[in-house]
């Protein structure tokens, strides 16, 4: 089984080759399409209304949800993707910044189950050392 990933956050710095909310990474063999579909399905995070405007990482951590989303794309292909809000950029300070990491499967892949958590626990999610990965029991497509 062949898995693609795909990385949407706001950066300084993406695969365009400028800052904001873009792609920030994606596997050779996404479709440009594909990559358009990704970002409609998954390029938002709506922190919860009683979060604070700046919240530190324990309020993060304890109060906005990481969400798990699947699709299949118009190509047939599957994915399962994982959002979470991280607070402000890194490089201009401004709050609301979340990362979106998606691992896209071939159209006729077997489904997957197993760990899909962090990889210091055998899991295949969390290529990025910056995201923080929780188990996933079993996920099937």
């Amino acid at each position: 089984m062949k898995l693609l990933q795909w990385i949407y956050t706001s950066c300084c710095w993406n695969i365009e080759g400028n800052f904001g909310y873009k792609t920030f990474s994606h596997s050779e063999g996404l479709e440009p399409g594909e990559v358009r579909e990704l970002v409609d399905f998954f390029g938002r995070y709506e922190r919860p209304a009683d979060v604070s405007m700046q919240p530190d990482d324990e309020e993060i951590k304890t109060r906005c949800p990481v969400l798990f989303y699947s699709v299949t794309l118009s190509t047939g292909r599957k994915a399962i993707c994982r959002v979470n809000y991280l607070g402000h950029n890194w490089y201009d300070g401004r709050w609301g910044n979340f990362i979106a990491h998606a691992l896209i499967l071939q159209a006729r892949s077997k489904p997957v189950s197993g760990n899909l958590g962090r990889p210091e626990n055998g899991g295949i999610f969390g290529v990025c050392n910056f995201l923080y990965f929780t188990k996933v029991a079993k996920s099937e497509f």
